[in-house]
């Protein structure tokens, strides 16, 4: 992208070279489409970054929500298994008599049998022996149900980061290929005068 700003300031700058494409149809009107896309590129471009960027925030939000979740999960298995060890029937029922889950969506389901079943009989009151309230579960319950909210917000994000690419490289791609015209004629317009082709700075980029 430089590289094209440099040349089209250099085109439109009055002067010999301003003149010599001026022969070959590049006139002020032509050198400002090619203004246009990349003023269309640059625009695209940064509402690509700032897409990207917001999904991933979105994600480093949910992965660091998961690890808080975690963290106070594995607090009330701890106490649970110990203080439910000869209740077979609430240990089945917070799923704290299995083993624990590795992916995301099983952990997820075994998270929530816990939350799912803090009103069964018994479970508050062994759990209020450690200082563990109803509301302190519930709190918990929320979370995960935030951190769904954010999963879902993060395929959103994804889906407007993707859209926002593909709407910069449409218009990248129109700027390349009046770029690559330009450069063609500019080729012919100043092959016998090497100087002035460095002044332009001819070069046609690749990198999206």
């Amino acid at each position: 992208m430089a590289a094209i700003r440099a040349g089209l300031v250099n085109a439109a700058r009055p002067g010999l070279f301003h003149d010599c494409i001026v022969e070959y149809g590049y006139n002020d009107t032509r050198i400002a489409q090619g203004q246009e896309l990349f003023n269309q590129t640059e625009s695209a471009r940064s509402t690509q970054l700032k897409a990207i960027a917001a999904k991933d925030q979105k994600f480093r939000e949910a992965t660091q929500l998961r690890e808080e979740i975690n963290d106070q999960y594995l607090h009330y298995l701890v106490i649970g298994r110990e203080e439910f060890k000869d209740d077979p029937h609430i240990l089945a029922l917070l799923g704290f008599n299995r083993p624990r889950k590795r992916t995301i969506n099983s952990w997820r389901e075994q998270v929530n049998l816990l939350y799912d079943n803090t009103g069964e009989p018994g479970v508050l009151e062994g759990f209020a022996k450690h200082a563990i309230t109803a509301e302190e579960l519930a709190a918990q319950k929320q979370k995960l149900t935030d951190w769904d909210n954010l999963n879902a917000d993060i395929k959103t994000a994804k889906s407007i980061a993707e859209n926002a690419t593909e709407d910069k490289n449409k218009v990248y791609d129109k700027l390349l290929a009046w770029w690559r015209k330009f450069s063609t004629v500019v080729d012919v317009a100043v092959e016998e005068n090497p100087q002035l082709k460095e002044q332009i700075s001819v070069v046609t980029p690749t990198t999206k």
